[in-house]
């Protein structure tokens, strides 16, 4: 057979991203005032935030309460501040890399972050922060946390002292930016000592450790829970990851609406906040993200709906959970949650939720609240840090997130009240008051959905479609019923290949491999083959790849994009579809009448980086400047846009 190489690169639904950050609450490693890095850093004296009138912060809290303003669980106090990193921190040089340390004191804290309004690594940059001794520590954070927004929010370090510690190119330490704009002062002890009863944190010893047995068979839900800490680092809520009606991967997440401050940009997320064992002897390693953006929120069931701005990868086994719209009422369950900012906890139920006609918890909090459902706990209860926590049926799918209700360890016959999933579904009737304009993309019927892994689309190089000698033509010219080998380059983590042929084509071999065999119609004619990749998340997009049966071919104009990736010059140029491409070249699949066109690269926030017009049917970018990474090249010829991934790697 004559081989014949369709080379493809996908976009997995399940492929590893780094966008994700770790934080171990409990490190092994001792850090010495020698960092993190180990090095022999001069010494300067700590920045200093002044110890706090602790009676007058809790007064404001108890003022704010008094005032009838719903608020999630508040440990902190924002202290405004105005700290360059980069300009304050201790460096050392060393081979071609700076290394710089910087710490902040807020005297007398029980726990202490750092909120940075300017955030911007390098390429080939790492930064970690951590506690005193760094029993605590986040990191490595890199390039890949960078955003539009420029904000990044650490994580709550125990004690009153935080270092900031990083790593970059020599040749890049000046383009480093970590401008801090807030320190949040914690006057709450939300990481008390060991204690007998094996419990961590403050709160109540009758909550339930989510690895104990009760939560057995609800490992994928846990992995869908997060703890959110907003307010600038000051207060805390729960609320999980959730499912919609298409399978979509995307990051929605399902919390309370008196958790909302208008600043849930700058939030943090935190997931697998969890002790590792039911009577633990270690804290949690959890994974954080940054911020997200509102989409619909209600007080009727106090719901609030955001979308994370980073979907989580694959291998961070986080789940998006299901949920049931249903309005009958579920006969046992279990609630997870961070009571009081604790690790993990789970609480269960084993009689019928109750539906009243409005909430039993008549609250100035919450006036508005009318639609729940209303639970009595066979095992745990709830706490501040608690709202907005899933409630899950005995099917394992949410029914509703927690508004208020009394319980407590010192009252556990106490009833919660979780705003009824059912009615934000219709909500206030507009998408900024419902759910179902976001979690219903097929506009189904469909009153339930389950849980499912969420996977991360990972960047990827524009389509390669080349015959043998040849590469970065489409449409191309086959002969009629003549076998050919055809190829995919290879596509990480793919299990399987779904090839879909036009009509009179057929498989000589390996039909779901990377190599089929295939022959061709014995008709004339132009012909569309497809082909995806597959893996335990899904499949990638669908490519295709046009093909004439015949002599056809002619002198068609198009545009070749060569070298991808490249990490120099990028070419744009019109050619002949019958004209022989170098290797690392593309070909769309238009066609151009003459070779006058303009073209411009942009980045995934399209900032427009560079654009040109042809001269003599050509186009030449430096791109040594621009940073590794995934950009977009957008070609345009009078009404006819196409827009091409291209990869540059230095």
């Amino acid at each position: 057979m004559r081989p014949f190489l369709l080379s493809i690169a996908f976009i997995f639904f399940c492929d590893i991203s780094n966008a994700q950050v770790r934080t171990n609450i409990n490190n092994d490693e001792v850090i010495t005032a020698r960092g993190k890095f180990k090095k022999n850093y001069t010494v300067k004296p700590p920045y200093i935030i002044p110890p706090q009138d602790v009676n007058a912060l809790y007064k404001k809290e108890l003022q704010e309460v008094g005032a009838g303003q719903a608020k999630p669980f508040k440990i902190a106090e924002a202290i405004p501040v105005d700290i360059n990193v980069v300009k304050e921190a201790s460096w050392v040089e060393e081979v071609g890399y700076s290394y710089g340390s910087f710490t902040i004191i807020a005297a007398g804290a029980k726990s202490i972050s750092v909120n940075f309004d300017q955030f911007k690594l390098p390429e080939d940059t790492q930064m970690f922060v951590y506690s005193e001794n760094g029993e605590m520590i986040t990191g490595p954070v890199t390039e890949n946390e960078n955003n539009e927004n420029n904000f990044w929010g650490s994580w709550v370090y125990k004690g009153e002292k935080l270092t900031v510690e990083i790593k970059s190119k020599s040749e890049n330490r000046a383009n480093v930016v970590l401008h801090i704009s807030s320190v949040a002062y914690g006057y709450k002890d939300i990481y008390q000592p060991k204690v007998p009863s094996g419990n961590f944190g403050t709160s109540g010893s009758c909550n339930i450790n989510a690895l104990c047995p009760a939560g057995n068979g609800w490992e994928n839900e846990r992995n869908s829970v997060a703890l959110i800490l907003g307010g600038a680092g000051t207060a805390l809520c729960t609320g999980a990851m959730v499912n919609n009606t298409g399978n979509l991967t995307i990051p929605y997440f399902l919390t309370a609406n008196h958790c909302f401050d208008g600043a849930q940009a700058n939030w943090q997320f935190f997931f697998h906040a969890w002790s590792p064992q039911c009577s633990p002897t270690q804290n949690a390693t959890g994974i954080q993200f940054n911020g997200a953006s509102l989409k619909a929120r209600n007080e009727a069931s106090d719901f609030m709906l955001l979308e994370l701005n980073q979907l989580p990868p694959a291998n961070s086994s986080i789940y998006a959970a299901g949920w049931s719209r249903s309005t009958g009422s579920s006969v046992n369950g279990v609630g997870i949650h961070h009571p009081s900012g604790d690790v993990m906890k789970i609480s269960t139920y084993s009689t019928p939720l109750d539906r009243p006609v409005s909430s039993p918890f008549p609250s100035v909090l919450l006036p508005n609240l009318q639609h729940v459902w209303v639970v009595t706990w066979s095992q745990g209860v709830t706490e501040g840090g608690s709202s907005g926590s899933p409630l899950f049926d005995q099917d394992h799918r949410i029914v509703g997130q927690l508004a208020n209700g009394p319980s407590g360890c010192g009252s556990p016959d106490q009833r919660d009240a979780y705003g009824r999933f059912d009615n934000s579904w219709t909500g206030g009737g507009t998408s900024s008051t419902r759910l179902s304009t976001w979690l219903n993309p097929n506009r189904s019927s469909t009153l339930t959905t389950e849980t499912v892994l969420l996977c991360a689309p990972s960047a990827s190089n524009a389509t390669l479609i080349y015959p043998s000698g040849q590469r970065g033509v489409d449409p191309v010219t086959l002969c009629a019923d003549c076998s050919y080998n055809f190829q995919v380059d290879y596509v990480a983590g793919a299990t399987s290949y779904t090839w879909l042929l036009p009509p009179g084509f057929s498989f000589v071999s390996g039909s779901n491999t990377a190599t089929p065999g295939i022959r061709t119609a014995s008709a004339n004619g132009t012909y569309t083959m497809y082909c995806s990749a597959n893996n335990s998340c899904g499949s990638s997009w669908t490519h295709s790849l046009t093909i004439n049966i015949g002599s056809g071919g002619g002198q068609q104009q198009m545009i070749a994009v060569f070298p991808n990736p490249t990490s120099s010059d990028l070419t744009i140029e019109s050619t002949p579809s019958d004209l022989t491409i170098e290797d690392n070249s593309i070909t769309t699949s238009s066609s151009l009448s003459n070779s006058t066109f303009r073209a411009k690269i942009v980045d995934q926030f399209n900032v427009e980086l560079r654009s040109g017009i042809s001269a003599n049917g050509k186009i030449v970018f430096d791109v040594r400047n621009i940073q590794k990474g995934t950009y977009y090249l957008h070609i345009v010829r009078g009404q006819e846009l196409i827009t091409r991934q291209i990869l540059i790697d230095k």
